[in-house]
């Protein structure tokens, strides 16, 4: 039973340290003389933040893009990217055909997507697509490969 007693004694004592303190009133001064306040009491004074000024953006002209929009930018033929996206892939091919080029030496950079897609640019700067049978099994035929395949620029998106 004693303990049961302790612990509601501290229950109360601690419910009684987080009650917060009633407002102090103070009056207004009559005459000339200024109040200064007790050291102990803490004087909190509200603080209100002015929102900022909405600045109104101006409207496109001609259905254009909104003024400081970047455009995309369109694809270049004389400036490509410097690796094909999943659009960009070139010629598609078999998956067989894709193997032969592997271990024949005739790729230099090889991206794989989890969608088992993979786009491989060639020596002679073609770039070719397939579809892998299964997720990595292009990097199981450069392995396969050995020497040949060493220098494989390898991308995996």
């Amino acid at each position: 039973m004693k303990p049961t007693l302790l612990i509601m004694v501290l229950l109360v004592v601690l419910l009684a340290a987080c009650q917060t303190a009633a407002p102090i009133e103070t009056e207004a001064p009559s005459s000339v003389e200024t109040r200064v306040p007790n050291p102990t009491q803490v004087v909190i004074t509200p603080s209100a933040t002015t929102p900022a000024v909405a600045v109104k953006t101006p409207e496109p002209t001609d259905n254009g893009p909104y003024p400081g929009a970047v455009e995309p930018t369109k694809y270049d033929p004389n400036n490509p990217a410097p690796y094909p996206g999943p659009g960009e892939g070139g010629t598609p091919v078999e998956w067989e055909e894709a193997t032969r080029l592997l271990l024949e030496g005739k790729v230099t950079q090889v991206t794989s997507f989890d969608n088992l897609m993979v786009i491989m640019v060639l020596k002679d700067g073609e770039t070719v697509n397939t579809r892998q049978p299964t997720l990595n099994a292009v990097l199981d035929v450069i392995d396969e490969c050995g020497d040949l395949c060493k220098d494989i620029e390898l991308l995996t998106e």
